[in-house]
């Protein structure tokens, strides 16, 4: 039994009651905007990892999806997130099938316009492969087949959603032109079009060019709770609620030298001990200025390299150059500056082909440092997009 769930409160709870009668036959499918309205937090414009995570976890988080073998999310023309036994913490499972040279929202944006029945696309299609599999089925009907009729019967449904996105409804059997005006449509159109639709999508719309077999569709798996798959060891989530929190806390370990008179080099590494990655990286710190008499400041600059340890799906590099000043009052030595960064990111997924992304940015910090027989202490606050603090404990020798 596959249903087509409304944002209508009467709707959703008659078929709630239906699918708790039919547990574990029972597929709902929905738009991730009418999930949206339900004040789940499911944030727009995100990657497609971002959107996963948090899509996952409103499904699972929402008790009238426990009684439902499957939910389908489906993020319009791009993409689709299939959630299986959502009601079991030990059961459940989840993959996505997604366009990876869009984003959710960015193929409508380069088509304006608007079209209903978009989720009734996916609906049709999805019941039409599970027929084809009850009809013919293979020796063992088991998760995988079922899996792979629902794969089949997703990709179908965005194929036909783009498709009926660019040449809207028709009332008799035209092939749809996808550079036709649209028109407006009425509920024989809606079952018009519904029909061929179940029909096969091929036949429905041979002129519009979108087959399967040209479209970059991928699938992944998604993991719940985050902390236990790659999606957590490769991505960073800063705003995310997700189960390692809106935090996250990285102890590090740095030795450093003395070279010369103004010269320190240092070496930095750390890993999250809940988690399989880490950080490593190198520094320099070069005295410009010192203070004493006629100085009352001290000025230093500070090189710094490093990159993101234990993932093999993604390589993320980071240099950095910050500049602080620094003012000695006995033990304490107060201090401001500002940093300038770089980041590059590069895929290395078998899975997906996504483009390289660097980006820069500045920040802002300051902090006191305490000092006694060899023994530092130091307190810093860090300010740009994000905002972070750390605490150093080290003792020279």
């Amino acid at each position: 039994m596959i249903w087509a769930l409304s944002s209508s409160k009467e709707q959703a709870d008659s078929q709630r009651n239906n699918a708790e009668k039919l547990h574990d036959k029972a597929i709902a499918i929905l738009s991730a905007d009418v999930l949206r309205s339900s004040n789940s937090r499911i944030g727009q414009g995100l990657s497609w990892d971002t959107l996963a995570q948090q899509t996952y976890k409103a499904v699972c988080e929402i008790g009238a999806f426990k009684h439902f073998r499957w939910v389908i999310i489906s993020f319009a023309t791009v993409g689709a997130l299939v959630v299986s036994r959502p009601g079991s913490d030990s059961k459940r499972s989840a993959f996505l099938i997604f366009d990876p040279t869009e984003l959710e929202g960015s193929w409508i944006a380069k088509h304006p316009g608007d079209m209903l029945g978009l989720t009734t696309c996916l609906v049709s299609t999805t019941a039409r492969s599970l027929i084809k599999l009850a009809v013919a089925p293979p020796a063992t009907v088991d998760d995988n087949s079922l899996t792979d009729a629902l794969i089949t019967g997703i990709r179908d449904g965005l194929i036909c959603m783009r498709a009926l996105y660019r040449g809207g409804y028709y009332t008799d059997n035209a092939h749809a032109d996808p550079n036709r005006e649209p028109r407006k449509y009425d509920d024989d159109d809606i079952n018009q079009t519904t029909k061929w639709l179940t029909s096969g999508i091929k036949d429905a719309y041979p002129a519009s060019g979108l087959k399967a077999d040209n479209l970059p569709f991928a699938k992944v798996t998604v993991e719940y709770p985050d902390s236990k798959g790659s999606w957590n060891n490769t991505m960073s989530h800063p705003t995310a609620d997700h189960e390692l929190g809106d935090a996250i806390a990285l102890p590090l370990v740095r030795a450093r030298m003395g070279v010369s008179d103004r010269v320190d080099l240092g070496v930095t590494g750390g890993a999250d001990p809940r988690s399989n990655y880490g950080v490593a990286g190198v520094e320099a710190k070069i005295a410009l200025l010192r203070q004493g008499p006629g100085r009352p400041v001290s000025v230093a600059i500070r090189p710094t390299v490093s990159a993101l340890i234990g993932p093999s799906e993604v390589f993320v590099g980071n240099a950095s150059l910050d500049l602080s000043v620094s003012r000695r009052m006995g033990a304490w030595a107060p201090y401001v500056g500002g940093s300038s960064l770089a980041s590059l990111g590069v895929e290395r997924s078998k899975d997906v082909d996504l483009k390289d992304e660097a980006l820069t940015r500045s920040v802002v910090f300051g902090g006191v440092a305490f000092e006694h027989r060899g023994l530092s202490v130091a307190a810093e606050a860090e300010h740009g997009k994000l905002t972070s603090v750390s605490l150093r404990v080290s003792a020279r020798f």
